[in-house]
Order: structure tokens, then sequence, then C-alpha cells
């Protein structure tokens, strides 16, 4: 296969794996050994951030994923006015919602990662060989095999920046106020808002089904 079109096809599959894959992911979990009460069963949704529309797609996705776990959730939005409420808002909002647990998610950090694909040697007509491996002519080539050897086009390793977005999502006892769970996610899909967030929430409700909280 001719050096450029192995490259082009060697992109092709790199960018099929990723689209694939998880760009979230958790990374710690904490939850209140003395915490001994009963699943939650109806949940305020609240995404804790200035733009109003990430906040309200944040919601309504989290929101839908935990009605389909059975349990019943609100989308914060909808029993708080505006986009950002003061402690005595979000008591009445709770209180508006009926909900026995709160739980946010808000942005901790973003930073920014540099990457490293490794390099790799193409063939006019030959196999590709890692960096640092060539066939010895020595070891059975004849001239002709030998010859298409030399052809070789060698695809230094490219670097590439992403960014990568910590998030902290909290679950609270709606009576007490007291913190029940907390889990840190990692995300680098930092630009798809409906992606990230669907990711995020099937994350975060698979670990509160395995704490039994949900």
């Amino acid at each position: 296969m001719h050096g450029f079109h192995r490259s082009v096809v060697l992109l092709l599959l790199s960018a099929l794996l990723l689209a694939g894959c998880a760009s979230t992911s958790l990374q710690g979990v904490w939850k209140d050994p003395q915490h001994a009460g009963p699943p939650f069963r109806k949940l305020l949704v609240v995404g804790i951030t200035k733009d109003g529309q990430v906040r309200r797609t944040f919601e309504d996705i989290f929101s839908s994923q935990l009605r389909a776990r059975g349990v019943q959730a609100i989308p914060g939005y909808s029993v708080i006015a505006g986009d950002k409420a003061d402690e005595a808002a979000l008591a009445e909002a709770v209180k508006k919602s009926g909900a026995d647990g709160v739980i946010t998610t808000r942005l901790v950090a973003i930073d920014t990662r540099t990457g490293v694909s490794p390099g790799y040697v193409t063939y006019f007509g030959a196999p590709v060989y890692p960096h640092g491996f060539y066939p010895s002519p020595h070891a059975g080539a004849n001239l002709y095999g030998y010859f298409s050897t030399t052809w070789a086009v060698y695809q230094p390793p490219t670097s590439y920046s992403y960014e990568e977005a910590t998030l902290e999502s909290n679950l609270f006892e709606a009576g007490s106020g007291r913190l029940i769970w907390a889990g840190t996610t990692v995300t680098f899909d930092t630009k798809a808002t409906a992606k990230a967030s669907a990711e995020l929430a099937n994350i975060v409700i698979e670990a509160l089904a395995r704490d039994k909280l949900i």
C-alpha cells in the first residue's frame, strides 16, 4: 500500500476507535459511612454553571437517565428561577419539588494536556514495521526484497493538545442538607455538551446504584 494511503487508513481507524470510546471516567468516590437510610426515590438535579443553556441540557439529560432507572427526577431549572440561586431560593425549590435528595454537579477545573502519537514506518509494497526495526538483508532476503525496504518513509511522532475537565458531583439529603455521596469525574470531550452530559450521568448513576443510594 502506498505510504500516503496507508497513513490515511491509519488516521481513519484511529478516529473510529476514539469515536467509540467513552470520553468520561470516574476518578474517585466518597460515601458517608454513617448513612443507613433507604435509597433516594426523588432527586432534584442541579447543574452549577453560569451558562443557562448548558445547565438546562445537562439537567434534562441527567433527569431523563434517572427516570429510566425508576427514580423520579426534577431538573433544577424547572423550580429554580434564573441561573443562580441563593440559600433561601434553593431551600424553597427543594421544598417545592418534594425531593428527598439533591444531586449537584459543578466544574472544578479545566486543564490543557499534551499527548504524543508514536512514529511508524511505511513502505511501498512492503509491510509496516514499528520504529527501530528494519528487516535485515542477511535474514533470508533477496535483492528484490531488500530493494523494496529501502523505499521506507518514516512518519515521526506527532504531538497534540486537548482539554481535560474535572467535575464534581455531590448527593445531599434534602431534609438535613447532609452530604451523602461525592464523586469526581474527568472528561476530555469538553465541547460536546450533550454527549459529555450523557456519559457523566450514566457513570454517576451507575455508581449511585452500586452504593445502593438509588
